[in-house]
């Protein structure tokens, strides 16, 4: 199955229909390129959705993109503009056991656990902090603090987390960072 609209005849037209179409068509073809297989998804004028897994038998990948807008009921305020979330979910499973660990973007109160030493600064990205103390020395959080960083001077990372040896990877964005994704399929999976 590809990715398909889902749009009403009229939603058609519309600059935010065609903008999603563009969107997820090229996604798909990006996708496919770098190896992917069961490229699925939907969009309209309002949002999109597209799934896929990585095609290689020994390199477990899944991929989620979506879009949504929001309502708010006010009629002065565009909703297209007011109330939109982009989200890109990377899920990659990495084959040496690694150490759980969890980076996200850095909240006022953190202050009080830094001092605590329960979290730190993320090298030297000081909107986000980590939760393990010697991540300097694990390979896997330099890797991905190697591969990803273009999304972490972006600030589109929201958080990275490691569990079970699979890396999840959450993203604010409305880009699909397709190279990254691949540098990140090569970099953490071999």
């Amino acid at each position: 199955m590809a990715i398909i609209s889902n749009a009403s005849k009229d939603e058609k037209s519309s600059e935010y229909y065609i903008s999603n179409e563009i969107f997820c068509l090229n996604l798909e073809k990006e996708l496919a390129l770098i190896g992917f297989k069961d490229i699925m998804g939907k969009y309209n004028a309002w949002s999109y959705i597209v799934t896929a897994k990585f095609k290689d038998a020994f390199k477990r990948i899944h991929v989620k993109y979506t879009k949504s807008t929001y309502t708010s009921g006010n009629l002065l305020l565009s909703a297209k503009s007011q109330n939109l979330s982009y989200n890109v979910e990377w899920e990659v499973k990495v084959r040496t056991d690694v150490s759980n660990f969890k980076v996200r973007q850095r909240k006022w109160t953190d202050f009080v656990l830094i001092s605590l030493g329960k979290w730190h600064t993320f090298f030297n990205q000081q909107k986000y902090v980590i939760n393990i103390p010697n991540y300097r020395t694990n390979r896997v959080v330099n890797l991905v603090h190697k591969t990803m960083n273009p999304l972490f001077d972006s600030n589109a990372v929201f958080e990275i987390k490691c569990e079970d040896d699979k890396i999840i990877s959450s993203l604010r964005s409305n880009k699909n960072h397709i190279h990254i994704l691949n540098s990140v399929i090569h970099e953490l999976t071999d």
